[in-house]
């Protein structure tokens, strides 16, 4: 079968600053987050396969270094399956520009708190919606962990997943170089919000500061969450580069689940683009702690947990 093949972005050494120097900039306020669902219990009684050729014939998984990954940590990757949410509820799965009516916003990734290791379902090749469960997720993507990380210490992709079929499931690798610092972090669900909700378009554009006639995303830009409580700045240092909506959105998940989630910190993280001079800067624009985080109760049904509570 097809497979698609997601783009991958080099995130170099940051810098541990968090209070954002207020200048002029295009913001962003995503007035709905996700639901965050029940926390995950780690998945159980899941069939393994003794070779490949009867694995195949049950998912239709692949296995492949140069696409995923090669030597990943089975630790981390292990660590995933605490914040994937575990239940049999169908969700509609379409890219965020659909316009038809859908559970989940894609991309959407799961990732580890140390960021080295993430689950991310996508449409099979011609689809526009798929159809599964948070527990078809993640049982196919364990499979995954056990037959391509641990037996062979790769990633890999599943496919034909869910009650349509219309859904792939990869497990890969991810170099994040973020850096978090001593800062109070921001509100998980506020900075889901923000990722879950963001651009995310895979067009390559240019980035930069205007006057420069080349620019064509004027920066600095800001995402705020609906209640203040997670905003994430994107600016670049020196001449306009090349970059993509979806590496930046790969970049904050990665800061979120690295920083917020893992060390209850913000952060910041450098080095996207062509020219390796754009930087996120991830922070809680009200930290007082009487500002009510989020809200639940978007249309965007989210498979993340914070992992609170779940033996690991």
């Amino acid at each position: 079968m097809p497979w698609i093949l997601l783009l991958e972005v080099l995130i170099l050494p940051a810098f541990a600053l968090c209070a954002v120097v207020p200048q002029p900039s295009d913001t962003y306020d995503l007035l709905q987050g996700p639901v965050i669902s029940p926390a995950l219990y780690f998945p159980e009684n899941l069939s393994s396969a003794t070779n490949d050729t009867s694995f195949d014939e049950v998912l239709k998984l692949r296995c492949d270094p140069v696409r995923y990954g090669r030597n990943l940590n089975v630790g981390s990757c292990r660590k995933v399956f605490n914040f994937i949410a575990q239940d049999d509820t169908q969700t509609v799965f379409a890219e965020r520009s659909n316009v038809q009516p859908h559970d989940l916003n894609l991309p959407f990734r799961a990732t580890s708190s140390d960021g080295l290791c993430y689950v991310q379902p996508i449409l099979a090749e011609g689809a526009v919606t798929a159809r599964a469960s948070p527990r078809e997720v993640g049982n196919a993507a364990y499979t995954l962990f056990q037959e391509c990380v641990v037996k062979r210490g790769m990633g890999g992709i599943a496919g034909d997943i869910g009650g349509d079929n219309n859904l792939d499931v990869m497990i890969a690798s991810y170099k994040p170089n973020v850096r978090c610092n001593t800062f109070s972090a921001p509100s998980w669900n506020s900075c889901v919000s923000i990722f879950s909700n963001m651009n995310a378009a895979k067009t390559r554009q240019t980035f930069g500061h205007l006057p420069d006639q080349r620019v064509q995303v004027r920066l600095p830009v800001t995402y705020k969450a609906a209640d203040r409580r997670c905003m994430v700045k994107i600016d670049i240092t020196g001449q306009p580069t090349g970059l993509s909506w979806y590496e930046v959105w790969e970049a904050v998940v990665a800061l979120a689940s690295t920083c917020v989630r893992g060390r209850q910190k913000c952060g910041r993280a450098a080095g996207l683009g062509v020219g390796r001079n754009i930087f996120l800067q991830l922070s809680d624009e009200h930290p007082d702690a009487t500002t009510q985080p989020l809200s639940i109760g978007s249309q965007n049904l989210s498979f993340l947990t914070s992992g609170e509570g779940i033996a690991r």
